[in-house]
């Protein structure tokens, strides 16, 4: 799995949701350019109707950043000039 953020935050459902667009796991992310910041901001859902506190993570400029995806994931947004890989070693595979 592999999703490309460029330009604006992009926003994808996780597994919480019905047709989901990203699968839970382990994520890298690469910066495209030595300057660009990678980041993600996660909501994960606790129960029906209710969302934990969101999870920020930023990594520093030019380096890979590496977020753990959660099972009940609501929504990540995804910035920076980043190539998002998952990781299947740790998610498993399918």
């Amino acid at each position: 799995d592999k999703w490309l953020s460029v330009g604006p935050a992009m926003t994808l459902r996780g597994e919480g949701m019905r047709n989901p667009n990203l699968r839970s796991g382990q994520w890298t992310a690469t910066p495209r350019d030595p300057a660009t910041t990678c980041a993600a901001e996660q909501l994960a859902i606790v129960r029906a109707g209710v969302l934990a506190p969101p999870q920020d993570w930023r990594g520093l400029p030019g380096q890979p950043l590496s977020v753990q995806v959660l099972p009940r994931l609501f929504s990540i947004e995804l910035s920076g000039d980043c190539l998002w890989s998952r990781d299947d070693a740790a998610g498993g595979a399918g």
